[in-house]
């Protein structure tokens, strides 16, 4: 053994825990105690906490990225000399946190969860898939208008349930005729013809009127009908996404 380079030893592909390494022991003094062994298991139990400037378990081309110990029973993961990301004592995935929240969720981000612009359906039914939110620029068809008028609309969609906004303002007044008026332009289309209820806010006096919308698979949607001297109606529905 004495007379064979370490390079010339047969190469260990498959170390068990109990295989042995030698060890120069820098803290001895006296050189006849330098030479100690240590087992493969009690070599990787050693590891030093480490910290997100300098993990425990790096790469030789990237020493400031890797494992690292910042507590008991707590992994992270260190980024460009920065935490990342962490698992907790409680087995909660932090991202972009280092302390978790009081709410207890198992995955907790800084900054949110992002989904893809086009959503990738699940077949499991207790996977949320989508969410998306945004704004519309409803188009009145049928509608009997005085003045200038001004819409907007805003869209929240949770899996397949869409949550629609919409508001109008006209100069003088506006009014719908039930089964005529109609609004397109919406963000999704109802995936069956239904009756959905429709709350409508008249602003100007705080009134709020119940009546049925219909949403048609043609990217349509019925108002009833109302008669409006305000100058702004605000309605509300929620339906299924196609």
């Amino acid at each position: 053994m004495a007379n064979r380079k370490i390079s010339d030893l047969t190469s260990l592909t498959a170390p068990a825990t109990g295989d042995l390494l030698p060890i120069v022991d820098i803290s001895e003094a006296a050189a006849a105690d330098k030479n100690k062994k240590i087992t493969y298991a009690e070599l990787l139990a050693s590891a030093p906490a480490g910290s997100a400037a300098a993990p425990s378990f790096s790469f030789d081309a990237d020493p400031n990225t890797g494992l690292f110990n910042p507590a008991a029973d707590t992994l992270a993961f260190a980024e460009g000399g920065a935490e990342a990301a962490r698992i907790d004592s409680s087995a909660r995935l932090l991202v972009g946190l280092t302390s978790a929240n009081t709410s207890g969720a198992k995955l907790q981000t800084s900054d949110g969860l992002t989904f893809p612009a086009t959503a990738v359906a699940s077949a499991d039914p207790n996977t949320l898939d989508d969410y998306e939110e945004g704004t519309w620029t409803p188009v009145l068809n049928g509608f009997t208008i005085i003045g200038a008028t001004t819409v907007s609309g805003q869209y929240t969609k949770i899996g397949r349930i869409v949550y629609l906004r919409c508001s109008i303002s006209a100069a003088t007044s506006i009014a719908s005729t039930a089964a005529t008026s109609n609004i397109t332009g919406l963000p999704f289309s109802s995936d069956v013809q239904q009756n959905v209820p429709l709350p409508i806010t008249d602003t100007s006096f705080g009134a709020v009127t119940y009546g049925t919308g219909l949403c048609r698979t043609d990217g349509k949607f019925y108002t009833p009908t109302w008669t409006a001297t305000s100058q702004t109606i605000s309605m509300s529905t929620t339906f299924n996404f196609s």
